[in-house]
């Protein structure tokens, strides 16, 4: 069998934009090559969205998702539930973005608001 990790670190959100919500995140996705080569993995790992309001910090609980290659890039799809600043109540969290090898790319992800082609700034290492 030969699988490998590679970890993804990074956010997505509009920088420089006064109260816009940011995804932070730390993935762990597991690669398949070889005989074992798959086009989708299965992705863990953390994430919380931080804003610039009071109480603007929640945590992704329960996060799963999949990453599935296309050419050079990767698109990452992210689920899971927070709850949001405004209420103690959870709700569903989604995110999906598509990057380069490198990490870079653009995504949408609601917190609680949709938050649409919000640029992807990261860093991709294989373990």
């Amino acid at each position: 069998m030969a699988l490998y990790t590679e970890t993804f670190n990074g956010t997505m959100g509009h920088a420089g934009m006064a109260g816009a919500p940011t995804l932070h995140f730390n993935l762990d996705l597991t690669v398949g090559v070889g005989t074992d080569a798959t086009v989708c993995w299965p992705v863990t790992g953390t994430a919380s969205v931080s804003q610039a309001v009071a109480n603007g910090n929640s945590t992704i609980q329960n996060l799963t998702g999949q990453a599935y290659s296309i050419g050079e890039s990767l698109v990452i799809v992210l689920a899971g539930e927070f709850a949001p600043p405004s209420s103690s109540a959870g709700q569903a969290f989604n995110a999906a973005m598509i990057v380069d090898g490198k990490g870079r790319g653009a995504g949408n992800f609601n917190a609680p608001q949709p938050i649409i082609l919000a640029p992807v700034v990261g860093t991709i290492k294989t373990q």
